[in-house]
């Protein structure tokens, strides 16, 4: 193996590493910011199956799902490059969060929409 496509192998290699910590440090500090918020109580989800059932009826809702899944990351994006903005204008930071957290309670909006839709299909044997 020649010098050049040893080195690639070991850029790729650290590269791959470091993200795995890093994502690791990430999941060790959202089960933090969890543990800190809910306890150490058991938490109430839904049975598997449920779940799975809920994830097939979101997944054949996707073509009405997506204009809001596409605007929660256009105002996600806006909202970042508004908190990084410098100068940092704090109207644009809060309305740019507003319409963050509009546009997220729309996607949650359509998402209990197939839930109901959903279990009530199941729950009379459509």
């Amino acid at each position: 193996m020649s010098r050049w496509k040893s080195t690639a192998l070991v850029v790729v290699l650290a590269v791959s590493l470091l993200g795995n910590a890093l994502a690791l440090g990430a999941g060790l500090q959202i089960w933090k910011l969890r543990q800190s918020v809910l306890g150490d109580g058991p938490t109430i989800t839904l049975p598997r199956a449920e779940r799975r059932a809920l994830i097939r009826a979101l997944v054949s809702h996707e073509d009405e799902m997506r204009p809001a899944l596409s605007e929660v990351q256009t105002t996600r994006r806006a909202a970042v490059e508004a908190v990084l903005a410098r100068p940092y204008d704090a109207a644009k930071a809060s309305a740019a969060l507003d319409a963050l957290r509009g546009a997220l309670g729309e996607l949650m909006r359509e998402g209990q929409m197939v839930l109901l839709e959903d279990v009530s299909q199941r729950a009379t044997g459509k």
